[in-house]
């Protein structure tokens, strides 16, 4: 593994009310500085715990997009019962695939940056706090990622599996900063799953997410960073946990047979 980083040189059905806030023209919405857009399919125990920890975050500029590919109702109650402002409910009546329901959750993003988080992750209170400084600094970076724990059905993290994941993608020697290589980090795979990462709305175009890349739509949205005009950026803490449990294609225990790797291109529970 050859890549490095370098410190950079400067610095569906709408049913709630969006709150924007970025700077628009007297007597318009603001737009929020992030969107975040969690895509969902039939899990709501696990939606309630994420949604509670996005609302939790330190930066509180953002709208939450909540892309139901299972349209169910219990799921919209739950949305509605945080009575939070900042909630997009949409349920998707038929279902897309998973691709598309991510997709479209995106485009409707008006945020400044771009956060495209799954429906059993969890985040840590200060994730978007930290992950967009660096796009704020410099305008020319157009991804940051971070690093994350591997937790089980029950939040309980493994640690030595977490420092397993880690190592084996590149990320544990990886220094703060600006990839220098990133075609070595995109083949090694130390960008990790879309949970992990926060993106500058326009750095790439979400067109180019095709439908045929199927469940690896993430390795391909890496890829389309990679090769972009803008710079990728690492913040080695841990400000996600990755969830392994039933409902995941991969369960707990392959981690401790060695596939270390979350199974990111493996989620077919989020058609």
């Amino acid at each position: 593994m050859r890549h490095g980083t370098r410190r950079p040189g400067g610095g569906g059905t709408a049913r709630f009310r969006l709150v924007m806030t970025s700077v628009q023209p007297e007597g318009l919405e603001k737009n929020p500085l992030v969107s975040v857009v969690l895509i969902a399919y039939k899990r709501p125990e696990y939606l309630k715990i994420t949604i509670t920890f996005i609302l939790g975050q330190t930066l509180g500029d953002f709208e939450l997009i909540v892309a139901d590919n299972s349209n169910s109702p219990e799921s919209a109650r739950m949305c509605r019962a945080f009575d939070d402002p900042r909630i997009h409910y949409i349920g998707r009546e038929p279902s897309l695939s998973m691709v598309s329901n991510a997709r479209s959750g995106m485009k409707l993003a008006k945020g400044k940056y771009i956060a495209n988080i799954h429906d059993d992750d969890v985040l840590d209170a200060h994730f978007l706090e930290t992950l967009i400084h660096p796009m704020e600094q410099d305008e020319k970076v157009g991804l940051v990622f971070c690093d994350h724990r591997i937790i089980d059905a029950d939040g309980v993290e493994d640690v030595a599996i977490s420092d397993q994941n880690s190592k084996r993608y590149g990320r544990a020697g990886l220094a703060e900063g600006v990839l220098t290589h990133r075609a070595d980090a995109l083949f090694d795979q130390a960008i990790p799953t879309p949970s992990g990462r926060v993106f500058r709305a326009g750095s790439i175009d979400l067109d180019e997410v095709y439908e045929r890349v199927g469940l690896a739509y993430d390795l391909w949205m890496s890829f389309l960073h990679c090769k972009s005009a803008f710079e990728c950026y690492y913040i080695p803490t841990r400000l996600m946990s990755y969830r392994v449990h039933a409902g995941s294609a991969t369960s707990f225990g392959s981690f401790k047979n060695g596939n270390c790797s979350p199974p990111r291109a493996s989620r077919v529970v989020l058609m």
